[in-house]
């Protein structure tokens, strides 16, 4: 015990050193820390039955879409108690096509609503869930790398845009969105938000500063690499329970392993899955009095 304690000393005076060095101006309540740190599980007054999906994913659209559907109707069978269903980062076609991913982006592009949100509103009525999942949307003209929140009524509570935009989403077009989106899921607020947009520590303040106890992040990317090691600094800086979606599947050179899971806000992750076409489920104990 008194070895923990000095470890953790030693790696917050470190962090703390860091920061001064590289100008960060905020730091949540655990991101000081290295590895993992306990958090205790009980006591919880709301719990969220989750999935989230892994999808190999068509460059045709109608394909993905009737994808998706079928992966909303799998998971409502299997387990008809869940929330929520979440699927990743531009899920209704490949993330980047090399050579006209300017053209390919608007070639799928849709309005919100559309014809991709009204087909799921009818499915998260019929089974009483919540479900979210990335699309480019269409709006004045500008395209959007944009995560529709869709609510067991089948109104649209909400969209995310992407605001950290990668070479590839430049290369599209794509036009800078919102810095975070609040959701709220079964009383826990929610955050929302796309792959790069985790790197930027105004958003991390704002996770932080909304008291968020969950935050939903969906993926386009082919990080291997400790990936699941990678996840634990994301959830304990949000001080948050952590959900996250990716694609699987070989997209035009490039392969990506599906990596998806469930960390906790002291970054230990709960459940995790990659290699292939595949759904979580995880029931997630929130605590709204932290």
């Amino acid at each position: 015990m008194k070895f923990r304690v000095l470890n953790y000393t030693i790696s917050l005076l470190v962090s703390l050193l860091l920061f001064a060095c590289t100008g960060y101006d905020y730091y949540a309540p655990m991101e000081c820390l290295t590895g993992t740190v306990y958090y205790d599980t009980t006591g919880a007054d709301i719990h969220i039955n989750v999935a989230s999906v892994a999808m190999q994913c068509d460059m045709e659209k109608k394909a993905n879409l009737d994808k998706i559907c079928y992966h909303i109707e799998l998971i409502c069978d299997e387990h008809p108690e869940v929330d929520l269903i979440f699927f990743g980062e531009l899920i209704l076609g490949w993330y980047e096509n090399p050579g006209n991913q300017k053209e390919y982006q608007s070639s799928i592009a849709e309005t919100i609503p559309g014809p991709a949100t009204d087909t799921i509103a009818e499915l998260a009525k019929k089974f009483k869930v919540y479900i979210s999942f990335g699309m480019v949307r269409e709006l004045d003209g500008n395209l959007y790398n944009a995560q529709p929140f869709i609510g067991p009524d089948g109104e649209i509570l909400a969209i995310h845009y992407k605001t950290y935009l990668t070479p590839s989403d430049k290369t599209a077009g794509f036009m800078k969105g919102n810095e975070l989106t609040v959701v709220d899921l079964k009383g826990v607020r929610t955050g929302i938000i796309i792959c790069k947009d985790q790197e930027n520590s105004k958003l991390t303040e704002a996770v932080v500063k909304n008291n968020c106890g969950l935050v939903l992040l969906s993926f386009a990317d082919d990080i291997v690499e400790d990936f699941f090691g990678y996840g634990s600094d994301l959830s304990r800086k949000y001080n948050a329970w952590l959900l996250t979606s990716n694609r699987f599947g070989q997209e035009g050179s490039v392969f990506y392993h599906g990596e998806i899971r469930v960390s906790d806000p002291g970054g230990n992750h709960h459940i995790q899955k990659k290699d292939g076409e595949q759904y979580l489920f995880y029931t997630i104990p929130v605590k709204t009095e932290r």
